[in-house]
């Protein structure tokens, strides 16, 4: 595998992505975008989106090459993720059991009881475990302690509409993706002139959208960009898509509300700390050679 050449490179910055009503004539171009299985996301594009994008509740971009064809929409907005109380509540239990433990002094046993923590709490590394427990003098105590707190604010608010969690993570969804089939013929003609093998949605995310999401940290602190993958089929291709070619996964110890236009589609999440590393792999690695073993499986639309 080898970088994005120069002239990729420049093939590339030959794209634009422009906020959605800064264009007046996007009113019209939108009319001709289509894509045969995302109807729903086309609808929302022509017939709400201007009047969202306008008003400031989404933010809604349109990604064109240089003849002005438009090869996909996206839209941003904030959103909030959080870590449920119950994980709360199972990471108290575990440490629980690691400080009442018999053999605590044991240096063996509580090397097998970390490593059964940290299968517990995935995502928490050995040295994690260690500089939280130390903190930790009292778990049981504690744990009562924080949920008769949530009952002393249930009383104080008042109000049905407020939940508890354990704690709260800034966030920005993707609340739209759709690449534009109008372009697909464009683009092959394109991945041909510039042996490129990558789809149009994975480069063009990589390269238009990622940008945004970075600069945006600089502006406002979040922690994650998700979205919900709109995926029931038995292949699950685009959940397969979101996971290897644009790296979000599914986060077990992060929920989010979900709300009815996203029933039945599969949260998905990317740490953002990650997520520059992530495009600095991609463009590493734009070229495959011929005796990779997925080369071309990429090369489509």
């Amino acid at each position: 595998m080898s970088k994005i050449t120069d002239e990729q490179r420049g093939f590339l910055d030959s794209f634009t992505c422009e906020r959605l009503t800064k264009n007046p004539a996007n009113q019209d171009l939108i009319r001709g975008f289509q894509n045969q299985k995302g109807n729903s996301l086309v609808k929302h594009l022509q017939k709400m989106a201007w009047d969202e994008d306008e008003s400031k509740r989404t933010a809604y971009y349109l990604v064109k090459s240089s003849e002005g064809k438009i090869a996909l929409y996206f839209s941003l907005r904030c959103g909030a993720l959080f870590e449920p109380l119950d994980k709360a509540v199972q990471r108290s239990e575990h440490f629980k059991m690691f400080l009442e433990h018999p053999d605590f002094n044991d240096e063996a046993v509580m090397e097998d009881i970390m490593n059964f923590l940290m299968e517990k709490d995935g995502d928490v590394s050995f040295e994690d475990m260690e500089e939280l427990i130390s903190k930790i003098s009292n778990a049981k105590s504690e744990l009562q302690s924080s949920l008769e707190r949530v009952k002393q604010d249930a009383k104080f608010e008042n109000n049905i509409n407020i939940g508890h969690v354990s704690r709260n993570f800034g966030g920005i969804e993707i609340a739209q993706f759709c690449k534009n089939d109008a372009f697909s013929e464009m683009w092959r003609e394109y991945q041909k002139r510039y042996n490129i093998i990558h789809s149009v949605g994975s480069v063009l995310f990589w390269d238009k959208i990622a940008p945004i999401l970075i600069q945006l940290r600089e502006i406002v602190g979040y922690e994650y960009v998700f979205l919900f993958a709109a995926d029931q089929t038995e292949e699950q291709s685009l959940i397969n898509y979101y996971t290897d070619r644009l790296q979000f996964g599914r986060l077990d110890q992060v929920g989010t509300q979900k709300p009815i236009y996203d029933l039945l589609c599969l949260f998905m999440a990317q740490k953002m700390e990650d997520l520059q590393a992530n495009r600095n792999r991609f463009f590493a690695d734009f070229n495959h050679d011929e005796d990779d073993e997925d080369f071309m499986s990429d090369y489509h639309d």
